[in-house]
C-alpha cells in the first residue's frame, strides 16, 4: 500500500480512501478508473488508528494538494484505539518529514520510544527475544502497486468449513438503540480530519462497509457525528444501502466480515456512481 502510494505522480490523486482493513478490502481504485475514469488511491491499513488516518491525510495532501478533492473515511476505528503495534505498522513506511515526526510524537510521549519509532531498525533491534519458528518461514509477498492499495481476495466464507449462519446481519436498523460511546482519541482525530478537509476545501464522506461487528448502536453514534459535522454518512450494513449494492453472504471473505472481491466490486461500483454524480470528480481516461 505505502510503496505504491509514493510511486504515484504528484498531483494526480483526486479521491482518497482511509480506514482499517475493512476499507482495504472494500474499494478497488482500478475499477473506479476503468468504469468512471476516477483517479483514486486506497490508503487503508490494518486496524488503522484514527490518529494515523489523520496524518496519512496530511501526507496525501502534501503530494496531491492541487488535485485532492474527496476523502472517504471508513469509520470502524471510531470504536476503539488499537495496540501500539498498529500505530507503528501504519506509520513505519511513511517518508520522514514533519508530518511523520508529529504523528510519532502524538502516539508516544516518551522521547526514547519516539526515537525508536522514527528509526525502525532500532525499534526492532531487540526482537530476538520473541523470535519463533514463523520468523524463519519464507513468504513470497509481492508488492502489487497496480491495485493501488486494494487487497484482492476471492475467498468466500460461505464455502468455508467454519461457516456459521450467525454471521449474517439483520440489515434492519434499530433507530431506538442507544448510541455507542466511541473512543475519545478517535473522536479527537476525527475532528482534526473534519477541520483539515474544511480548511483545504476537500469533501469528506463518512461511511461504513458491511461488517458483522457493526451494530445499530454504532450506526446511531456515527450518524449523530455526521449530522453534527454536516457530513454525508453512508452505512451499507442496513437497508436501503445494503439492498442497493445487493450485499449478501457470498460477498464475505472471512469470519471477521471483510469483503471479498465480489462484494468490493459491488460497493466500488456504487461509489463510482456516487462520486461522479455528487462529488465533481474528473474523468481522467485518455490523460496519459
Amino acid at each position: 500500500t505505502i510503496h505504491g502510494f509514493y510511486k504515484e505522480p504528484e498531483n494526480t490523486i483526486e479521491t482518497l480512501f482511509l480506514g482499517a482493513s475493512t476499507a482495504v478490502n472494500a474499494f478497488t481504485p482500478m475499477e473506479l478508473y476503468e468504469d468512471y475514469g476516477i483517479c483514486a488511491y486506497n490508503l487503508g491499513t490494518e486496524q488503522q488508528p484514527m490518529l494515523t488516518s489523520y496524518y496519512w491525510l496530511e501526507e496525501a495532501y502534501r503530494f496531491h494538494s492541487e488535485t485532492l478533492k474527496n476523502v472517504v473515511l471508513e469509520c470502524s476505528m471510531l470504536r476503539r484505539t488499537p495496540q501500539i503495534a498498529f500505530y507503528q505498522k501504519t506509520i513505519d513506511h511513511m517518508k520522514f518529514s514533519s508530518i511523520k515526526y508529529h504523528a510519532v510524537k502524538d502516539y508516544t510521549e516518551d522521547f526514547h520510544e519516539m526515537l525508536l519509532y522514527l528509526v525502525p531498525i532500532f525499534s526492532y533491534h531487540k526482537r530476538w527475544a520473541s523470535i519463533t519458528d514463523v520468523d524463519f518461514e519464507i513468504i513470497n509477498y509481492k508488492i502489487k502497486d497496480y491495485v493501488r492499495g486494494y487487497n484482492f481476495v476471492t475467498e468466500r466464507y460461505f464455502n468455508s468449513e467454519k461457516y456459521k449462519e450467525s454471521i449474517i446481519s439483520s440489515y434492519i436498523l434499530d433507530q431506538e438503540a442507544e448510541p455507542a460511546k466511541f473512543h475519545q482519541e478517535s473522536l479527537q482525530y476525527l475532528e482534526k480530519i473534519v477541520n483539515f478537509c474544511k480548511e483545504k476545501g476537500i469533501r469528506l464522506i463518512l461511511m461504513k462497509t458491511p461488517n458483522i461487528n457493526w451494530s445499530s448502536s454504532n450506526h446511531n453514534a456515527a450518524a449523530e457525528l455526521a449530522k453534527n459535522y454536516k457530513l454525508d454518512f453512508l452505512d451499507f450494513n442496513f437497508e436501503p444501502l445494503s439492498l442497493e449494492i445487493d450485499y449478501n453472504i457470498l460477498d464475505i471473505a472471512d469470519i471477521d466480515g471483510h469483503m471479498n472481491y465480489y462484494g468490493a466490486s459491488k460497493l466500488t461500483s456504487w461509489f463510482g456512481k456516487y462520486l461522479s454524480e455528487q462529488c465533481n470528480v474528473t474523468d481522467v481516461r485518455g490523460n496519459p
